[in-house]
């Protein structure tokens, strides 16, 4: 295996060079996805997968705010790319600095893959099951609300 380094928006790579782009966690930390989508599409072969783990925009917010009664994203909001800025705690372990995600309507993202050249195939949204979350007080506090969105997408 190998690993190389460059940027998203413009990908050292062939045209039709892969049959799969994974992208976990990464459309979140771009400010403008559709460049890196475009260049998503070229490396992709026809009919070729991009499989994309994201925030869930409808539902994503600060991790302070999520135990809240009141947790809920306004419509004004919502369809606005919105950042949010934060440090995070993972297995009691907090990163060094604030990370900004940006967050944008669904429809944004399916106009930028649709712009890109891909067709939709599969929308998921990952979640525990719910004896973990009776079971695990991680889950329980750490999953008032679907946090996560799997997308599928093929070249058209």
């Amino acid at each position: 295996m190998s690993f190389d380094v460059g940027s998203v928006d413009a990908l050292p790579y062939e045209a039709e060079a892969f049959d799969l782009v994974l992208c976990n966690h990464l459309m979140n930390d771009l400010q403008n996805p559709t460049q890196a989508l475009k260049e998503f599409s070229r490396v992709l072969r026809s009919r070729g997968r991009v499989v994309i783990l994201m925030l869930h925009p409808c539902f994503y917010n600060k991790h302070a705010e999520r135990g809240q009664p009141e947790n809920n994203l306004a419509a004004g909001s919502y369809f606005q790319t919105r950042p949010v800025t934060q440090n995070f705690e993972v297995d009691g372990l907090e990163s060094p600095a604030a990370n900004t995600s940006w967050l944008r309507p669904l429809e944004d993202y399916t106009k930028a893959l649709s712009d890109a050249g891909f067709a939709i195939t599969s929308l998921a949204e990952p979640h525990p099951s719910q004896e973990m979350i009776e079971e695990d007080d991680w889950w329980r506090t750490g999953f008032s609300r679907p946090l996560f969105m799997l997308l599928v997408a093929e070249v058209r």
